[in-house]
């Protein structure tokens, strides 16, 4: 009995030390309000004409941020300051404003800053702010975003999973008008053709399959990156592969009008999610894992290579055998960080980037290799 009342003191004696310790270290009064995060704006329009700015107020009770969601292409036209209680480098405590300010420019803008609330345990919610300059027209779905959502509304298309299950497309517009946003310039696309509206938005592209798209074929001559087409819809079918929407038996007619490609920049988080199937994109500020350092980007067999970005987060990048990728011959993975572009393809539930040419991953490779080494990815597209 002597022995349990000892335990009883000593388990109240720690609980009164832990709550001591707990209640020292939250502010009681900021700890019954709930979190909040208020800008005086939810968007700031520019006119171009001249330098300007301007001022968004921030109200918050505990530790925020701010980011921009783009910062390579946005700090190119658009910079902000914050003013505020900086308790550490980067992160604000309560109430601050941010100015905004942007250069003349006879070119329209559209960006978005990333406000994050936090506390202890990580990201609570954010907000985010749209700046625009000049005469900015907000893109809107096109033709192949309205297939696209046709083919995800219709569930007698669910069914066509693998090519032995291809369906009749029968969709209501026999012809529709496009932009070819990649090929298969470098042999690692497997055959494919990819198309959209070339407005950056989600679900707006799809995956043309057929051997006249391949690289034997000169893809890079005959379906070139940013020309206009118009497709025939006529015959097609579709069946999903490992999750990526793709047509076959589509008449592709190339038009003369070659446009500027709109190359949505991605973070991980969002590119992850699949959204942006089929598109041509790019993600900045990534670096490839070290066991990757120093090997091939295409070795005996197809692989997978892993790149994070600064906080972590993977993003997978596949690369098919060096006997078809051969546009990436003497390509090494570097120990760098930068931007890297490819298509957007899932396998199974997973999202990947397909680099489509050299210059995809130029800024993470070097022509000197450090050992051969490869990482099957299971069969990923051999029967492709």
């Amino acid at each position: 009995m002597k022995q349990l009342n000892i335990w009883k003191t000593s388990f109240y004696t720690m609980l009164a030390i832990a709550a001591g310790a707990f209640t020292a270290c939250v502010d009681d009064d900021v700890d019954k309000q709930a979190p909040t995060l208020e800008l005086s704006e939810e968007a700031v329009a520019f006119t171009g004409t001249a330098t300007e700015d301007a001022t968004v107020t921030v109200r918050s009770n505990r530790q925020w941020t701010v980011a921009y969601e783009d910062e390579e292409t946005q700090k190119e036209w658009m910079y902000f300051k914050v003013s505020g209680n900086e308790v550490s480098e980067g992160i604000y405590n309560g109430d601050g404003t941010v100015k905004i300010t942007v250069g003349e420019s006879a070119q329209p803008h559209m960006g978005r800053l990333i406000f994050t609330l936090s506390n202890s345990y990580g990201e609570l919610y954010r907000k985010y702010l749209t700046v625009t300059q000049g005469n900015y027209v907000p893109p809107t779905v096109g033709a192949v975003g309205k297939l696209v959502e046709y083919i995800l509304g219709n569930s007698d298309l669910s069914g066509a999973v693998g090519s032995d299950k291809a369906m009749p497309l029968q969709y209501s517009e026999s012809t529709i008008e496009a932009v070819i946003l990649a090929n298969d310039a470098a042999g690692n696309n497997n055959r494919k053709l990819y198309v959209g509206d070339n407005n950056g938005l989600e679900r707006s592209a799809i995956v043309l399959y057929g051997a006249d798209f391949a690289m034997a074929n000169d893809p890079v001559t005959k379906y070139p990156a940013g020309r206009k087409v118009t497709l025939n819809l006529e015959n097609a079918k579709y069946y999903a592969f490992n999750n990526v929407r793709q047509l076959t038996d589509v008449v592709v007619t190339v038009g003369d009008e070659e446009v500027e490609l709109v190359v949505p920049s991605l973070s991980v988080e969002k590119f992850n999610t699949g959204d942006y199937q089929a598109q041509y994109v790019k993600l900045n500020n990534m670096t490839p894992a070290q066991s990757f350092v120093g090997k091939p980007w295409t070795a005996t067999e197809s692989q997978s290579v892993t790149l994070n970005d600064a906080s972590g987060k993977t993003l997978t990048v596949y690369m098919n055998k060096a006997q078809f990728a051969t546009g990436f011959a003497d390509m090494y993975v570097a120990d760098k960080t930068g931007t890297i572009y490819g298509v957007a393809e899932t396998y199974r539930e997973n999202a990947q980037l397909i680099p489509t040419k050299k210059t995809d991953i130029a800024a993470l490779s070097t022509d000197q290799g450090g050992g051969y080494g490869s990482r099957p990815d299971a069969g990923r597209r051999d029967l492709l």
